[in-house]
């Protein structure tokens, strides 16, 4: 009890002392004291809730594949924090014109030797049983393909990609990398040693700070330095509370129907004061004064409100349609017509009424976009859309929805939606060559179908 109310007034304390106050000390001090206020509250919390850990129940030595990947992950980190000094945040040259003329045959070289090292390791283990001359000549072949392949990609990529965005790729791969070793590293410790699980935990979130740190001193973008800095602070101080709760109790092995209903209705009222609090910073926050002055001043338009009215449409209309899917029988209908039509026929389901019904439900969405677009232009184009059916298929896929049918949800599709367009305005606003948009829609396909795939694989097999 000590601990919860120490937290929540060190939290409350900190939250006022970051409002009230400005200034970099000041905005450090008290987030250090919000920050170490919500560690307290966790730890507290579940203190008074659960049981402590007997210290003797675990071992004190490192699982040998903990070991690795938290190595893994250290250098994954120390990469990505060296990434910034080879790289200039200013060059936009592409990086096959910013290297060497002497290094490009030597990449070229390497990729080609990769993709047939890759093809032969593949290929491999179909000649052991039984060499063939056409099985070689096959062989030979798919080897010569695969390496012009991927030295066509990787030339194709350098030649696209800028430095500046090398640089924010290689930092992002390296950075994701090494958090999910570590973090896989911890729960594999978990199992047998708290101390070593402990000490991982508190190297995931010196990683976190360090990198924080580390955007804040090199990113210029206000967004960056402030928005970011602080959501990973936030989620530094979540893992470090999550380490010590973990550390400090032991986890469940049998359902508490109280505890299950009481952290069921705290979901529920977190999760709707998340929504209510995001409808009205969107809906109804409107533009400071100096702000518009300074977006009038250069030749901007300033509306009403921050958010358009069409996104408030697109989240009712999704969440009609995904009450309608997952909680009524036509949604039961649509997804057993889309797995099985004949199989849904044969127990009842009124297949044509469904597809019909469907068509007619996609023709009014479509009738409802447009309606919005002309409100917003005042004007209609008919050829709004035309062209871009591919990126539809992108975003449903990228949402889960299985191409055989069958498989999604509309909630999946909406994220999918949002995920292409955030994709396809990064790569304008990122200044990439603009021929590079469709391959790395191609790329987002293909890596979409692969996992596409995965998931009818694993729901076949829940079957």
């Amino acid at each position: 009890l000590a601990l919860t109310v120490a937290g929540i007034v060190a939290s409350v304390a900190g939250f006022w002392g970051l409002v009230a106050t400005d200034g970099v000390g000041s905005n450090a001090l008290w987030g250090i004291v919000g920050g170490v206020g919500m560690v307290l509250c966790m730890v507290g919390l579940g203190l008074a809730r659960w049981q402590s850990r007997h210290r003797g129940s675990s071992t004190t030595s490192l699982p040998p594949a903990a070991g690795r990947r938290l190595g893994l992950g250290i250098a994954c980190i120390a990469l990505a924090c060296l990434t910034p000094i080879p790289f200039d945040r200013r060059q936009r040259l592409p990086i096959l014109t910013w290297t060497a003329d002497g290094l490009r045959p030597i990449i070229a070289v390497a990729a080609a030797i990769v993709g047939l090292a890759l093809a032969v390791r593949a290929a491999l283990p179909s000649l052991r049983d039984k060499v063939r001359p056409a099985g070689v000549i096959k062989t030979v072949l798919f080897a010569l393909y695969s390496g012009v392949l991927v030295m066509t990609i990787t030339i194709c990529f350098l030649q696209l990609t800028t430095v500046q965005a090398l640089r924010a790729i290689a930092m992002l791969v390296l950075t994701g990398t090494g958090l999910s070793l570590l973090m896989v590293a911890r729960g594999i410790a978990g199992k047998t040693s708290k101390q070593w699980q402990l000490i991982i935990g508190l190297v995931v979130t010196a990683a976190i700070i360090v990198l924080a740190f580390l955007i804040r001193a090199d990113a210029s973008a206000v967004r960056f330095r402030t928005g970011l800095f602080g959501a990973m602070m936030i989620g530094a101080a979540i893992i470090l509370g999550n380490t010590l709760l973990e550390f400090l109790m032991e986890k469940r092995t049998s359902a508490d129907l109280h505890a299950d209903r009481l952290g069921h209705k705290l979901q529920l009222i977190g999760g709707s004061m998340a929504a209510i609090g995001l409808v009205i910073r969107l809906v109804w926050s409107n533009l400071s004064p100096e702000h518009a002055a300074a977006v009038k001043a250069a030749g901007g338009s300033v509306g009403k409100n921050v958010l358009r009215e069409t996104v408030v449409w697109w989240i009712i209309v999704a969440a009609i349609g995904a009450y309608v899917l997952v909680k009524t029988r036509w949604g039961n209908w649509i997804f057993a017509v889309g797995g099985n039509k004949d199989a849904a026929r044969a127990v009842g389901v009124p297949a044509n009424q469904v597809k019909v019904g469907l068509f007619v439900t996609v023709s009014l969405c479509g009738c409802l976009a447009g309606t919005l677009i002309a409100l917003r232009y005042g004007t209609v184009q008919a050829n709004q859309g035309t062209g871009l059916e591919f990126e539809y298929i992108i975003a449903a896929v990228v949402g889960g929805c299985l191409l055989t049918g069958g498989y999604g949800s509309v909630i999946g599709a909406g994220l999918g939606s949002a995920i292409m367009a955030i994709s396809v305005l990064g790569v304008q606003t990122t200044n990439w060559n603009s021929d590079g948009r469709f391959a790395f829609l191609g790329g987002v396909l293909l890596l979409a179908v692969l996992v596409n795939n995965f998931t009818r694989k694993k729901a076949q097999e829940a079957r």
